[in-house]
């Protein structure tokens, strides 16, 4: 039976990584699943290893952690404007995020309506262009949102727009925040917690961007696989254990996979392994830009991994298999020539948890 291996291990090294970069706050992002992980999981992990903040963008999530055991502040990353969201946002004891004067108004009613107050951290959309005021909004901001006296804004965030890049908007983004913040500021707020750096931000730009905040939330840094243009030294987090199901003698010429798609130049040795797409296994992001800019790039990098012979493989007794054909729904044909592999050995499978189905058991091992 295949199964995801989480190393705790490598889990702890990434986070003792994260510390020794900052003395901010870390809010823990647990998001998609916990990036894969498992939600409950890796909550758990974290709030047991200090992180005392875990935020959500979806109201089951906090449910499910509140029903299982945690009794800690949840941060919710998305506004709502919806009245029995913000229902469930009283009800789950949340930090509310405010980014727009109709959720603010749905929440403070919401509040009154149950004579509480509620605790809430501002968005500000510097560029990403989902949830949030512009920096531009935010004196007129300001001044309507103190009119909710059901609401404690405790904090004020944004969330990066391309953090991944050298091209500078990062920074700007940054600069424009600090605006924001003043002016709310100046407008009688004030914030306990003020963040703005996700993990390619918190790894790219690093105290660049850390004047003036007291917070950095990390969530996909959790799992090891980042993308930053600046060295990160965390370890990558997850790997499908499977097992060899049979090993196949064939002849040159012998074609492999659906439609042929390979064939042997020369007598070789297969494994089949039970591991296919179902299982997250060779699946990628899928392009949803349609802009030439990003279009070139995605050719670009599949053309380099092309000619430096880049195959997707699994590894087997030590030795790197590439895979033969088409990858299956549900299982492989590796290269196992030379290598003395038997039915029964098992095989891994270096797959991001993001990817992963997440209908497979999760193994935590020490």
């Amino acid at each position: 039976m295949n199964r995801y291996v989480v190393n705790e291990a490598d889990l702890e090294s990434n986070l003792q990584t994260i510390r020794e970069r900052t003395s901010l706050e870390i809010i823990g992002v647990v998001k998609g699943n916990g990036y894969g992980l498992g939600l409950e999981y890796l909550a758990r992990f974290l709030t047991e290893h200090g992180v005392k903040m875990i935020a959500v963008t979806e109201l089951a999530d906090a449910k499910r952690l509140r029903d299982q055991y945690m009794d800690g502040p949840i941060l919710l990353l998305r506004s709502t404007p919806l009245p029995e969201e913000a229902e469930k946002i009283l009800q789950l004891d949340c930090i509310a995020t405010v980014g727009s004067l109709k959720s603010a108004w749905v929440l403070n009613q919401a509040a009154a309506a149950q004579h509480i107050r509620v605790k809430a951290h501002i968005k500000i959309d510097t560029g990403l262009t989902r949830f949030g005021f512009t920096p531009q909004e935010a004196q007129g901001a300001a001044q309507k949102l103190k009119e909710m006296e059901q609401i404690d804004f405790c904090g004020i965030y944004t969330h990066f727009s391309n953090a991944y890049s050298k091209d500078g908007l990062t920074r700007r983004q940054y600069e424009a925040f600090r605006r924001a913040v003043s002016d709310f500021e100046q407008a009688g707020f004030s914030f306990s917690m003020v963040h703005c750096a996700n993990t390619p931000a918190f790894f790219n730009e690093g105290k660049k961007i850390e004047e003036g905040m007291t917070a950095v939330r990390i969530g996909s840094g959790w799992t090891g696989r980042v993308v930053t243009w600046q060295p990160h030294g965390l370890k990558k987090i997850g790997v499908i254990e499977s097992d060899v199901l049979q090993v196949r003698e064939i002849p040159r010429g012998t074609q492999v996979g659906y439609s042929g798609a390979f064939t042997a130049g020369k007598p070789m040795k297969l494994a089949i392994v039970p591991v296919g797409h179902y299982d997250g296994f060779g699946l990628e992001g899928k392009d949803d830009m349609t802009d030439l800019r990003t279009l070139a790039g995605t050719v670009i990098s599949k053309l380099r991994r092309y000619l430096r012979h880049e195959r997707m493989s699994v590894e087997i007794g030590g030795h790197i298999c590439p895979v033969v054909g088409y990858v299956g729904l549900t299982s492989i044909a590796a290269d196992v020539t030379g290598f003395d592999v038997k039915p029964g050995d098992k095989a891994y499978a270096d797959i991001s948890p993001l990817f992963v189905n997440p209908t497979m058991e999760r193994e935590y091992r020490r």
